[in-house]
């Protein structure tokens, strides 16, 4: 499905000095769209084979967690015509006496066609509605968060890489980052790089395939690396975040 509406910024950061955010709404159609948001508690993890899907039951985390409850759009439900543009505003109002840490919510936003008024006749019509996600974080007090290895392990199979790292997270906020796998030979020169976007919510199994068929035979070593740096992320919001790194070998045959 083609998206009817942008939705701008993608992250949304929020703290207790400054509880207030904005979203921008662009109708991209030549229709009315009618457009409503809705706060959710949910966050990415892994299966066992370190695939990620979306986690919308854990009652635990969201006791812990969430900020769902604490968010009031202003307005909740609107209409954008054809090519017109709104900007909405959030408002986090957190319980008093929270412990300090970043806690974070979904925003998802529907978005629907008003069908046009016809002249008559009949025929089916079909009417998608759209849901579009936005994160929203809000921090309170000293925030802090890196990434904890529980293994690291790398095997090959017809030319490829497959490097698996179990983590979780420390301290009090979601790993916002990237993954990124160096690999070194055994003269300890850099002969290969890779980066990918990776979160750490609570815990994942986090996994990299890599092509390995332009290396030459012999013993290598696999550096892989947890860093807070993301191009879509403001520095301002990762400054608190460490960086975390585990080396294994593996054999070119």
């Amino acid at each position: 499905a083609f998206s009817q509406v942008s939705i701008s910024p993608q992250f949304i950061f929020t703290d207790d000095h400054s509880p207030f955010g904005s979203l921008v709404f662009t109708n991209e159609t030549n229709a009315i769209q009618e457009i409503d948001l809705n706060f959710r508690f949910g966050y990415p993890k892994t299966d066992s084979s370190g695939n990620t899907i979306m986690e919308y039951d854990d009652p635990d985390a969201e006791q812990r967690y969430s900020a769902a409850g604490w968010i009031t759009a202003y307005p909740r439900v609107f209409s954008l015509e054809p090519g017109e543009q709104q900007t909405i505003r959030l408002a986090v109002r957190p319980p008093s006496g929270i412990p300090d840490g970043r806690y974070w919510a979904r925003v998802v936003t529907g978005s629907k066609a008003v069908p046009a008024a016809s002249g008559g006749g009949s025929g089916a019509r079909l009417n998608v509605r759209i849901e579009q996600i936005t994160g929203f974080f809000f921090s309170k007090g000293n925030v802090r968060s890196g990434v904890v290895f529980h293994g690291l392990s790398a095997q090959t199979s017809n030319n490829m890489l497959e490097i698996k790292a179990p983590v979780t997270r420390s301290g009090n906020a979601p790993f916002l980052g990237n993954m990124r796998i160096d690999i070194y030979d055994e003269s300890g020169n850099k002969v290969v790089s890779e980066i990918s976007r990776s979160t750490v919510y609570i815990g994942a199994l986090r996994t990299f395939e890599m092509d390995i068929s332009s290396l030459q035979a012999g013993e290598y070593t696999a550096k892989v690396s947890f860093i807070p740096d993301r191009r879509d992320i403001a520095p301002e919001h990762l400054s608190d975040y460490s960086s975390a790194s585990m080396s294994t070998t593996f054999t070119v045959e």
